[in-house]
């Protein structure tokens, strides 16, 4: 390209790691967001208590030098950096403490549920849903048993109306089986190991947390290291129009904030929202969203655990994920903790405050020595997307007819469809515009 111009349109993770590999190209890059404050779920709040997240959010090492770099190397060293993730979850009344996974080794059937693993070998093949995916993979037993209801709880419908890319999340691609010394031994097997999980924290990539501010604390150092860079971020900025040339390449976005001409255009959000642009009848409809809500409590005294993060995969549970402060932060003069919750579009949050509190004492995160000295709550309209079966496939087919109908279009994060968690996304965002130059 003669001459190097790149709009990025939106200003979350995704969009910045986009906009760095970008100027590194040497495009003149130009990021727009229609938010006044930018960020999205990697965003904190601020109190007289300390910073609160949207959400649980750690930062993982991408195991590319140059977009490491970029992402975690500040002279100022803000941030906290740990190699073992201590995560737990609560499930049939109990707290695990050394692993995400949900833990069927303390179950009164254990041993039956344990032992069906081993009647499942073999990969499992092009799946059309996530019932059968999570059927191919653990079994009827577990999946009547275990899974089946908390895909219920979490999602807010059954497993056979959702696409099989719902496989990982909220960690139920992996169960606690048996006990420490046979799980190590199976693990040496692929059959197996895909299957359960460690007794153990195990150490992995390098994980970053700012010591202060929450995680929109990095989200901040990132934006300004763009900037300092060269990068334009234009925020409250609408997308109007869009001009294409004669082979359906996008050469100029018409914006709330003016013209901009483009050479290369990234979309980071949904790739719904582009049919507006495009003149496209095509494009699949929205997802349904649950409703998100998230509880932010201060306490008094330290919290009842080492996790940084706690699964409650307890079905008839309120909470969702909760993210323990003090073991990700130093900023500890008080002790927080946020907890997540999904529910139907008209559920009364702010009446369960109290509720979910009992929650965190029956989980034994505090007891009555504790004292709440801030509470609050916050609903997230749109929070969570739930992936059907058929809007997943639907969005793949739109997003390859765009990509191929439009020469300079990128498409990237999770309206890509080619994935969900941060770290996955932003190394696919990097190979998907460097892939693009070539």
């Amino acid at each position: 390209m003669s001459c190097k111009r790149a709009v990025v349109v939106g200003a979350g993770v995704v969009g910045l790691v986009s906009a760095f590999i970008l100027r590194k190209q040497g495009f003149d890059v130009t990021i727009i967001d229609s938010e006044a404050e930018p960020g999205g779920l990697l965003r904190s709040i601020k109190t007289d208590f300390g910073a609160f997240d949207y959400g649980t959010h750690v930062a993982s090492s991408s195991g590319i030098d140059e977009l490491d770099d970029f992402m975690f190397n500040h002279a100022n060293g803000e941030l906290k950096q740990f190699d073992t993730g201590h995560s737990a979850s609560f499930y049939d009344g109990r707290l695990s403490s050394i692993s995400p996974f949900v833990n069927l080794s303390e179950r009164e059937d254990a041993m039956v549920l344990s032992y069906s693993l081993l009647e499942q070998q073999g990969k499992n093949t092009s799946p059309k849903n996530l019932e059968t995916l999570y059927r191919n993979h653990y079994g009827d037993l577990i999946f009547e048993k275990v899974i089946r209801p908390i895909v219920l709880k979490y999602f807010g419908c059954p497993a056979h109306q959702l696409s099989p890319a719902c496989f990982s999340f909220f960690d139920l691609n992996r169960v606690l089986a048996f006990n420490p010394s046979i799980s190590e031994q199976l693990k040496q097997l692929d059959d197996y190991n895909c299957r359960i999980g460690y007794h153990h924290a195990s150490s992995g990539a390098a994980k970053y947390y700012p010591k202060q501010g929450g995680i929109g604390r990095w989200y901040l150092l990132l934006l300004d290291k763009l900037k300092s860079q060269g990068v334009k971020v234009l925020t409250g900025c609408q997308c109007k129009n869009f001009e294409q040339d004669r082979d359906n390449s996008i050469k100029s976005i018409s914006t709330s904030q003016g013209m901009l001409d483009t050479d290369l255009l990234v979309w980071s959000v949904p790739s719904a929202f582009l049919a507006r642009y495009l003149n496209s009848t095509s494009a699949p409809e929205r997802p349904v969203f649950r409703n998100t809500a998230l509880f932010h409590f201060a306490f008094d005294k330290p919290l009842l655990t080492d996790a940084y993060y706690i699964n409650v995969h307890e079905p008839e549970f309120l909470s969702g994920r909760v993210t323990v402060y003090q073991n990700l932060t130093d900023d500890n003069d008080v002790y927080r903790v946020t907890v997540e919750a999904l529910n139907e579009e008209g559920y009364d949050f702010q009446a369960s405050i109290d509720h979910v509190i009992k929650e965190l004492n029956t989980m034994g995160i505090i007891d009555h020595r504790h004292h709440c000295l801030y509470q609050n709550c916050v609903e997230i309209k749109n929070g969570f997307p739930v992936l059907s079966a058929k809007g997943h496939a639907n969005q793949i087919a739109y997003n390859e007819h765009l990509t191929a109908s439009y020469p300079n279009l990128v498409l990237v994060g999770r309206g890509s469809g080619k994935g969900f968690f941060m770290a996955d996304l932003l190394i696919q965002a990097a190979e998907l515009i460097k892939g693009r130059l070539v």
